[in-house]
């Protein structure tokens, strides 16, 4: 099952409504702290995107 994760400076911790920056923190869906790293890497090399979703009753951005 897939989690929020906010990943700051290569740290990763359970995402609980931190402000994410886009250039040293982002919002990542997935598996594991791992995975979300992982995930990160791909955004910034161009693989993967972003995408707008809604948690917790507000609208977020954040890579899946």
């Amino acid at each position: 099952m897939a989690s929020f994760w906010y990943v700051s400076d290569g740290e990763v911790e359970a995402f609980s409504e931190q402000e994410v920056d886009w250039k040293n923190s982002a919002l990542v869906i997935a598996p594991s702290p791992e995975d979300a790293l992982i995930k990160v890497m791909q955004y910034n090399q161009g693989i993967i995107d972003r995408v707008e979703l809604i948690y917790n009753g507000r609208a977020v951005v954040a890579i899946v």
